[in-house]
């Protein structure tokens, strides 16, 4: 089955590969032998365990060792080891990147619905209050999935493309509010969407209302190597 997710544990070094209907988890012994592969539980929590196990679109591990992924479906599922423990509708379709913290756990995660969400490390929690089910699921996904509690901070792509500069501060739109890669370095979050284009969010002078250059917008202004800004294409030099 195609895989779409790679993630090592911070705790152990597990491997985990996701993609279409399958979570599996490799893991060495103390000697450096051979992998050891363990599929992790995927039958969906309060479901008819005769459905069809999700496609996990993409993973995160989390600081104490848990594993969060996201479906095509547009639900956050946790495990403790090969144990699923937690499972929310998070987004409205397809969840195509998540990034953790690893200093408190904090999670990120966007997809095709153009929202980036950012969420609480409790709501992977043991202890954590039962999520409400009061929010109807996207279109396509599971009637068994509970929506999750609010996350801490949203952001809509949609709303943002409208307030866009580039590095030389001229205004630009979002070609596609779509967001496929996600990283996150301290009060910086850099964004890749569905129309090859980079976004930096900067939260160091508001933790509500980030400022959002347009890096880049297609590949087609990148050179396989530095130029001067004046010279001509290697192509066309003389």
């Amino acid at each position: 089955a195609p895989l779409f997710a790679l993630a090592f544990s911070p705790v152990d070094g597990t491997l985990a590969t996701a993609g279409v209907r399958c979570l599996r988890l490799w893991t060495r012994d103390a000697l450096g032998g051979p992998l050891i592969c363990r599929d992790a539980e995927l039958a969906p929590l309060g479901d008819d365990a005769r459905r069809a196990p999700p496609t996990l679109c993409c993973a995160a591990y989390l600081p104490g060792g848990a594993l969060v992924a996201g479906t095509a479906h547009g639900e956050l599922w946790c495990w403790a080891g090969v144990s699923l423990i937690r499972r929310y509708r998070a987004h409205d379709g397809p969840i195509f990147a998540l990034e953790a913290s690893a200093a408190d756990g904090h999670l990120l995660s966007g997809g095709k619905d153009g929202w980036l969400r950012l969420w609480s490390p409790a709501l992977w929690s043991a202890h954590a209050a039962p999520p409400s089910a009061a929010h109807p699921p996207a279109e396509g996904a599971p009637a068994g999935a509970p929506s999750a509690p609010l996350p801490l901070r949203m952001l809509d792509m949609r709303e943002l493309g409208g307030q866009l500069t580039d590095v030389a501060g001229r205004p630009r739109l979002l070609g596609s509010p779509c967001l496929r890669s996600i990283h996150w370095v301290g009060a910086q979050v850099l964004m890749g969407t569905r129309a090859a284009e980079l976004v930096l969010l900067d939260y160091s002078t508001d933790e509500l209302n980030p400022e959002a250059t347009l890096l880049l917008q297609g590949h087609c202004p990148l050179a396989a190597r530095p130029r001067a800004p004046d010279a001509p294409p290697a192509a066309f030099a003389a």
